[in-house]
């Protein structure tokens, strides 16, 4: 959602940019919904997608890291656990 809204949003950008009477048209020729909004309204309905679609990212990317992390944690105490000291080599901590 995030990259698919900022590249929506940066299209509307160089349209407004380009060709200003361009926003009042529809953004296709196809008269179906979302199709047959018009740019300028697709413009900010990116404008929010974009920031939204990123929070959401940024969420799953902490969970994804936090479950790693977990997984990790509990790979490390189970291959070298302290508690037993023939496991625990001289010089690593």
């Amino acid at each position: 959602m995030f990259v698919f809204g900022l590249l929506v949003w940066f299209y509307v950008i160089l349209i407004e940019v380009t060709h200003l009477d361009w926003l009042s048209d529809p953004l296709s020729h196809i008269d179906f919904p979302p199709f047959n909004w018009r740019v300028d309204v697709t413009g900010m309905i990116a404008f929010v997608v974009a920031p939204l679609g990123f929070f959401v990212w940024r969420l799953k990317e902490r969970e994804r890291s936090e479950q790693l992390r977990l997984k990790l944690g509990l790979w490390i105490s189970a291959r070298y656990s302290l508690s037993d000291p023939d496991n625990v080599r001289p010089g690593r901590f």
